[in-house]
């Protein structure tokens, strides 16, 4: 009933929406090209995006709901946005609200297997993982991979989609596949100097150039009542404050 929590969350739906018809629109365009880029720089991007596709709309299912399970599996859900605008929008728009929760993860896991199809054998990652994750950010294509949606992070992704729907030992298969290629690092414990976006482990990350304000927003401001902060009752019972390093 809180209006400002209200418009939380009618903020990220409508987002989360508009982002995946932007996403809908830029397959549509690639789909068309036939000239002016390489067949694998194409397949790399097509990849992308229903990856990211797939990654907003898990983001939503997750937190609209429902929490999934074998009774709640044909239960009316969110719509999953892959409209093809160039189709009969009613028709389709009537297919998208009367989704069930099972057909939305049948639909999701299938975008994520075609980002799997695009980018496997195709996206740096796979073909020269030390040359398309540097040790720093670089703006450059082709590098810093584990900075977009590559192709390990499309597996990871549907690690965490296959866990959330009870099947975790496909999911810990999975997720065992990509630590057992000891290519994403674990880093040390930090130490002076140390780099603390522990680069090494980033399978996926999104660049946020808003994140120092909003950082220095919520740990510095001088609005007690935005700022993030801790009673110091709470904080000693909590934390082991003499034996805590």
């Amino acid at each position: 009933t809180s209006t400002e929590v209200e418009n939380e969350f009618n903020s990220v739906w409508k987002n989360g929406y508009e982002f995946a018809f932007r996403i809908n629109n830029f397959l549509r365009g690639m789909n068309k090209e036939t000239s002016g880029i390489s067949k694998d720089k194409k397949s790399i991007f097509l990849g992308e995006a229903y990856g990211m596709r797939a990654y907003i709309h898990f983001d939503l299912f997750s937190i609209y709901g429902p929490i999934y399970s074998t009774a709640a599996a044909t239960d009316k859900t969110i719509p999953y946005n892959n409209l093809n605008l160039e189709g009969k929008y009613d028709e389709v728009m009537a297919t998208l609200i009367n989704l069930s929760a099972e057909n939305f993860i049948k639909t999701l896991l299938e975008d994520i297997e075609k980002a799997e199809s695009y980018l496997d054998m195709v996206d740096p990652v796979v073909r020269d993982f030390d040359t398309a994750i540097t040790n720093t950010l670089e703006d450059h294509f082709y590098r810093n991979r584990n900075r977009r949606m590559n192709f390990y992070a499309v597996r990871a992704l549907k690690a965490r989609v296959l866990q959330y729907i009870g099947k975790s030992a496909e999911a810990a298969a999975i997720a065992s596949e990509i630590l057992d290629l000891n290519k994403f690092k674990w880093v040390d414990s930090p130490s002076s100097g140390s780099n603390y976006t522990l680069f090494s482990e980033v399978i996926f990350g999104f660049n946020n150039l808003d994140f120092y304000l909003k950082a220095e927003k919520f740990y510095q401001s001088s609005d007690a009542q935005r700022a993030y902060l801790m009673a110091s009752t709470v904080h000693k019972a909590i934390f082991d404050l003499d034996n805590d390093n």
